[in-house]
């Protein structure tokens, strides 16, 4: 895995990018004005979350069940959502305020690659020597 890190980041420093050919993807949209793209993404994103989400809903749940009181089960509940909802409120909201600073960091992209360059060789050298030092060379 080190080894790959490093590769990537000297593509990156050469500013090659093998991943060009898939930027023809972007142009698919949808063809009846987008009505439909809401529920299309929240079914994707439940799909992808179900094994995050999952496990803890399912333990709170069991919980729940054990308990068999309804007062219980509703606070448990509520600190779930609460739990779940409160990351995703603060990044729903903070990401205004970001955006100022990303663009002003997006107006020195050179500076950006080889910092992400840099910093993928560095971390690629330490997983190799990391890697190197546990499997006793």
């Amino acid at each position: 895995m080190g080894l790959l890190v490093v590769v990537s980041g000297v593509l990156l420093l050469a500013d090659v990018n093998p991943f060009k050919g898939l930027g023809a993807l972007q142009r698919i949209g949808p063809a009846g004005g987008g009505r439909w793209s809401g529920l299309v993404l929240g079914l994707s994103l439940g799909l992808v979350w179900i094994p995050c989400v999952g496990p803890m809903l399912s333990g709170v749940l069991a919980t729940v069940a054990t308990r068999g009181s309804l007062l219980a089960g509703v606070a448990l509940l509520l600190a779930y959502a609460a739990g779940f909802a409160g990351p995703m409120l603060l990044v729903g909201y903070g990401s205004q305020a970001l955006r100022q600073k990303i663009r002003a960091v997006a107006a020195h992209p050179l500076a950006v690659r080889w910092a992400s360059g840099l910093l993928l060789l560095a971390f690629g050298a330490l997983i190799l020597r990391k890697g190197m030092l546990f499997a006793g060379m």
